[in-house]
């Protein structure tokens, strides 16, 4: 019977670099197969590959005996394989439900629109198989990492999977979770899932593996069954050697008190307590939210604090940023090393060296020779597999990334330094050589405090432990003491605890310190939680309803049924082009040449209804070409986007030239006459007293509304925006959303072009002059971000009217339009200025 899996031979070269050399695997249904390997070894690389985000250069994969092309993630869910990988995969702007279904959403019969109802009874049920009652509603960046870990397994569950793929799934896990998660792998087992397991964590492998196959260096070294091998072998084949007292052997000689946390209070923090003395290493041990993180961060004034002080060498100190902390001899080793800690566009030598420029700079430039000389030593010394320097971080695996961060705060030679999960998914080997390196830091006479989940790590190289619970530090063990049964009660609150009391110096190193009592610092509070969301959400409402006050007060002609109704004539030709706009910044992008479009459109289909032929017949083909055409223009942008990588300014910047000089060509520079009278009743005619583009605009904005909260395609433009990544690997086509809403963008310019004439009754070549930068500040003071994945069509509405009512107001009034301009400005700048306090 032929293998569930079989992947032969399989190549694949980096530059520089050989990833994996011939690579031979098999997976049988119903076995759970094992990966392991150090950091570098190729696995991430072979799982890749198999869900279709890689493409081989070499070799066969057949599945049931049939070999078969995984060009794609799509392809790959379509074939039954599904991959949860290390780096999480989530669009952070949308709900957890969302999330899980994102790229399969259930379908309201067979129409376009979203069952929501049913989106989240799945998303409730893929989470339940969990173990887990997260509410499916949440965004997730609301939820914890660990959350987001199980988001991530939930998500490929809710796929009908043959072969499931699991790339250090237990990275954030506690050990509850850990339970739930082996639980559902022996059942999907049973149900003849094959599943293929990468960890570091060889505990794990015992415990859940059928068969493991070790990869060193890009080759397959051995495949065995578990219970025919032990943890020794396993070592041994990982990293080509045996490896002896995995924990340095810590000298029990420290100095003197380094660092003191007097009474700390910030967000759920409160009342902390601590101390570091020169050559200690001091663990922080807790459960996941229990406030490690948190505090590490507020020692390195990432965080505000809002009581408390902190002493360094004595003295207290109040760092207002990192780079004060940096400069005062603070460094801190952050848990999440790709959004926190690596520029991943970067290369190697410039991630390292990152936060050491100063002693770089000669005179206005930096010492790259230098740079490259002092940051090069650390390759070997922490046995970073790469290219070389020039590298970019991004190509590195998991486990090297890592190495990176802490080169880096190597290099900066601080005196106190927080290490945040610092073996998190790093392999075996590797592990032993930070631990010596962290050591040898506190050998040094530097003060080490180091977070970790790994309560055996803790207790292999830690002098002293401090237990958190719930934001309060519940206990200090020395390491004479050190005991995991107590910790796991100190963590979990299980039993009452006297106060606190810190060896004092004289206990250190005979000598007694003495710190003068000082005032506390001014609280440096964050806003309201409650006020920065009701600004999100009604913000833009408040505004626009204070301006029409205001300028009601101001001008008795303003707040009459006629000028209300000017206002959204006015505004519809850029509030149409609006929503386009809103689909575009939607998916991270811009589009500059919109207002070249109004222009180039517009003539095109007034030339149109200069040819001979009926009105009733000119009109619908006007109407067809013009939108037609900007929806072709569009689109072709958007080619060049995704299939030439070049970035939307650029590509948008070249085509607002090309349509502007386009318009004039067709022209002759000249405008388009002599239109039939009927043609202007599209751009200024009435239905029930309301003008006609007030109408079409209304009905732009009703259709958008509901493409973009009850469609497939509504949700797939917030996830392209959102994480592209996670979008691609949902088995979305980023490259199609990304054209068509461009494509869009276009043809809603085009229809704008055409009322626009209408409303003129002539075909301008110089229409829609600076109209993109109207409707950009429309979409971004409409709560759209700029960055992508958030924002919505009713926000863009209220923004363009409140655009449109400023202009009004401030005409009825007599304002010279220079100063409306400034004014502008003003209002664009404040509400970035609002969203960005809105995210914080």
């Amino acid at each position: 019977m032929a293998a569930l899996l079989n992947m032969r031979s399989i190549r694949k070269q980096y530059p520089g670099a050989l990833a994996l050399d011939e690579v031979n695997f098999d997976l049988q249904r119903g076995e759970v197969h094992c990966l392991v390997g150090e950091n570098g070894a190729g696995k991430s690389t072979l799982m890749k590959i198999l869900s279709g985000a890689l493409r081989k250069d070499a070799g066969t994969i057949h599945l049931d005996g049939r070999e078969v092309d995984l060009s794609s993630p799509q392809a790959a869910l379509r074939l039954g394989i599904g991959t949860i990988y290390q780096d999480f995969k989530l669009a952070p702007e949308l709900a957890v439900a969302e999330n899980i279904l994102l790229g399969h959403e259930p379908a309201i019969g067979r129409s376009f629109f979203v069952d929501h109802r049913k989106m989240r009874e799945l998303a409730q049920a893929a989470l339940a198989k969990l173990g887990e009652s997260i509410d499916s509603r949440l965004p997730a960046s609301a939820l914890s990492v660990a959350q987001q870990q199980l988001v991530e397994i939930a998500k490929t569950l809710s796929h009908d999977v043959r072969i499931l793929a699991m790339d250090e799934p237990s990275a954030a896990l506690t050990v509850a979770e850990l339970k739930n998660l082996f639980n559902v792998i022996r059942r999907l087992r049973s149900e003849g899932v094959g599943i293929i397991y990468i960890s570091h964590r060889l505990e794990e492998i015992f415990e859940i593996g059928d068969r493991v196959t070790v990869l060193r260096d890009g080759r397959v070294v051995a495949t065995a069954a578990v219970a025919e091998v032990d943890r020794n072998r396993l070592i041994q084949w990982m990293v080509g050697r045996e490896l002896e007292n995995e924990y340095p052997q810590r000298l029990a000689q420290h100095g003197r008190e380094i660092l003191r946390v007097k009474n700390l209070i910030a967000g759920n923090l409160q009342d902390i307590n601590l101390t570091l003395h020169q050559g200690e290493i001091l663990g922080l041990a807790g459960l996941v939210g229990a406030g490690r993180s948190e505090l590490a961060h507020v020692i390195f004034a990432a965080q505000l604090r809002e009581g408390g002080e902190i002493f360094l060498d004595g003295a207290s100190i109040h760092p207002r940023s990192p780079a004060e902390a940096i400069a005062l001899g603070l460094g801190l080793l952050t848990e999440d090393r790709n959004r926190q800690g690596l520029l991943m566009q970067m290369n190697v030598r410039e991630n390292i060296s990152l936060s050491n420029l100063r002693r770089l700079q000669r005179g206005l430039f930096l010492d790259q020779k230098k740079e490259r000389r002092e940051t090069e030593k650390f390759l070997t010394d922490l046995h970073i597999k790469t290219s070389g320097l020039e590298q970019a971080v991004e190509h590195l695996s998991g486990g090297n990334r890592q190495k990176v961060v802490l080169a880096r705060w190597l290099y900066t030679q601080c005196r106190v330094l927080i290490f945040d999960e610092p073996t998190a998914g790093i392999d075996v080997g590797a592990k032993q050589e930070i631990y010596n390196l962290i050591n040898e830091l506190a050998q040094s006479g530097k003060g080490i405090l180091v977070i970790s989940s790994d309560l055996p790590e803790l207790l292999g190289i830690c002098d002293r432990i401090a237990v958190m619970q719930a934001g309060r530090i519940t206990g200090i063990l020395n390491r004479e003491e050190f005991d995991q049964e107590k910790i796991m009660i100190l963590a979990t609150g299980g039993e009452p605890h006297e106060p606190i009391s810190f060896p004092t110096q004289q206990e250190m190193n005979g000598m007694t310190p003495t710190i003068e009592k000082t005032v506390a610092a001014a609280p440096l509070r964050k806003p309201s939680n409650r006020l920065m969301k009701a600004l999100g959400a009604y913000g833009i409402g408040v505004a626009l309803l204070l301006e029409v006050v205001i300028f009601a007060l101001l001008s008795p002609y303003f707040f009459t049924a006629d000028n209300l109704l000017n206002v959204t004539l006015q505004t519809s030709i850029t509030a149409i082009i609006a929503v386009g706009m809103t689909l575009v910044i939607l998916t991270a992008g811009i589009d500059l040449s919109v207002g070249a479009l109004v222009a180039f459109c517009g003539v095109v289909a007034t030339s149109v209804l200069q040819v001979d032929l009926p009105y009733a017949v000119a009109l619908p083909l006007a109407l067809v070409v013009g939108v037609m055409l900007g929806g072709f223009s569009g689109a072709l942008a958007g080619v060049f986007i995704t299939r030439f990588n070049i970035t939307p300014f650029i590509v948008t910047l070249a085509f607002m030239t090309i349509w502007r000089g386009a318009a004039f060509m067709f022209t002759d520079g000249r405008p388009i006459w002599n239109l039939p009278e009927a043609f202007s009743s599209l751009g200024s005619g009435r239905v029930l007293g309301v003008p006609a583009p007030t109408l079409i605009m209304l009905a732009v904005y009703a259709v958008a509304y509901i493409v973009l909260s009850y469609t497939r395609f509504g949700r797939h433009v917030y996830a392209v925006g959102g994480n592209k990544e996670a979008a691609r690997l949902a088995g979305i086509n980023i490259n199609r959303i990304i054209v068509q809403v461009y494509m869009i963008c276009g043809s809603l310019a085009a229809l704008s072009g055409i009322l626009l004439a209408a409303r003129m009754n002539s075909g301008q070549p110089n229409a829609g002059l600076m109209y993109e930068l109207d409707v950009i500040a429309a979409v971004v003071v409409g709560g759209t971000s700029l960055f992508g994945g958030r924002g919505s069509i009713v926000g863009t509405f209220l923004g363009a009217m409140l655009i449109g009512v400023l202009r009004n107001g401030l005409n009825l009034l007599n304002v010279n339009s220079y100063v409306q301009m400034v004014v502008l400005g003003a209002v664009i700048l404040l509400a970035v200025m609002l969203d960005q306090v809105r995210k914080k």
